[in-house]
């Protein structure tokens, strides 16, 4: 019987090697396959790729596996603790056993925050609702809510939730007595104006009066102006000043002027009398110490001044000639609706000579009344004038 070889793979146990007499076998049965001798010779050879190799000396054929690499199949240890932890080596494998000890003690809902390369990855405590997990400079890193240290901020914590609210309505527009203003970028300024000065330190503003006082004082005749701050008023002829607190008086001196000079001529009193008669059209009237002067024949008319500041402007009974700028502006102008005031002569000026380019729009309170025809009459022309007359059912231009 020939030579019997059984190979078998794995630990490449040898199984049954026997001479029955004669020749080796001829075939070799493997775990898969088989091989057939030549010259009676057969060779045994690992599989590199595989990270296999063999060797023999003397009758003995070795088969050895190789240790495996990031580059080479082959055999592996499994890792210490301290190798997993440190995680420098590649010819260890990582087992369920040092992987935790990688990861550390895990906590149920908590966060892995890393400890440096050579320490196991740690854990934040279990989160509560609300919190969020927040660093520290050197420090590991801890689950805290946040908070609002000047109570400005009104935090409501939920589950998987931060609600946030400011404490009050902070204004965003700040009314004053002319106008209103609103903060820019959170900041709103407060300046002062016309001898006014402000001031601000920590949470106050400080607000001032300038020393200075008005450049000039309008007289009835002429201006005056204040030398070093300080104004004097004196009197002249048979006027007396004299001062107390904040309180001028003004006095006559006890003396009477002899000659009154008038537009034309003079008078001299006779017996301190001085008679004041009207003439040519002027009437006079005397009640105690007071003489009033009032003309016949000549209408002394009201004037009221407008400019576009003042649109849209309704007509008061008192008015009677509208004297207009429209330098900066269109006007508006509503008279009253017609009847109210059967005759009523209202006129109207572009005094300043602009209405060619700001136009004056008259029309009537209801806006329904016409004027010469139409609901409103437009003043397009520069320094135009016109009169506009109550009919008694519309209103007439003339």
């Amino acid at each position: 019987m020939p030579y019997r070889f059984n190979i078998f793979t794995g630990e490449f146990d040898v199984v049954d090697l026997t001479q029955s007499g004669g020749d080796f076998a001829s075939t070799f049965n493997a775990d898969s396959g088989s091989a057939a001798a030549v010259n009676s010779e057969i060779n045994l050879f690992g599989t590199s790729v595989q990270g296999l190799t063999t060797s023999a000396s003397g009758n003995t054929v070795t088969f050895t596996n190789e240790d495996a690499t990031t580059s080479q199949k082959g055999v592996l240890e499994t890792s210490t603790n301290a190798e997993s932890i440190a995680g420098v080596s590649s010819s260890v494998a990582v087992v369920p056993s040092s992987l935790s000890a990688k990861l550390g003690d895990q906590t149920q809902y908590a966060i892995p925050y890393g400890n440096t390369s050579l320490l196991a990855v740690q854990w934040t405590s279990a989160l509560n609702d609300g919190e969020i997990v927040i660093g520290a400079t050197g420090g590991a890193p801890a689950p805290a809510n946040i908070t609002s240290t000047g109570g400005t901020i009104d935090i409501t914590n939920g589950t998987n939730s931060i609600n946030l609210e400011t404490s009050s309505e902070v204004s965003i527009q700040f009314d004053t007595d002319s106008g209103s203003a609103e903060p820019a970028s959170g900041v709103i300024n407060i300046a002062g104006g016309n001898l006014i000065n402000t001031s601000g330190a920590t949470n106050i503003v400080t607000v001032n009066a300038d020393d200075a006082i008005a450049a000039s004082v309008v007289t009835d005749s002429g201006t005056v102006t204040p030398s070093s701050n300080s104004f004097s008023i004196v009197g002249s002829g048979a006027l007396t000043t004299s001062g107390s607190g904040s309180t001028v008086t003004l006095a006559d001196d006890g003396t009477y002027a002899t000659t009154y000079t008038s537009d034309s001529g003079s008078a001299s009193p006779s017996s301190n009398n001085l008679n004041i008669v009207g003439s040519g059209g002027i009437t006079t009237s005397a009640t105690g110490s007071t003489v009033t002067i009032e003309g016949t024949s000549e209408e002394v008319i009201n004037i009221t001044f407008l400019d576009d500041t003042d649109s849209t402007y309704t007509v008061q009974s008192g008015d009677y000639y509208l004297s207009c700028d429209v330098s900066s502006g269109v006007l508006v102008i509503d008279l009253p609706d017609a009847g109210s005031q059967q005759g009523r002569v209202i006129i109207i000026k572009d005094s300043n000579g602009n209405a060619s380019n700001q136009n004056i729009t008259v029309t009537t309170v209801s806006g329904t009344d016409t004027i010469d025809g139409d609901t409103s009459f437009v003043m397009n022309t520069n320094y135009e004038a016109a009169q506009f007359v109550d009919n008694g059912t519309s209103w007439e231009v003339f």
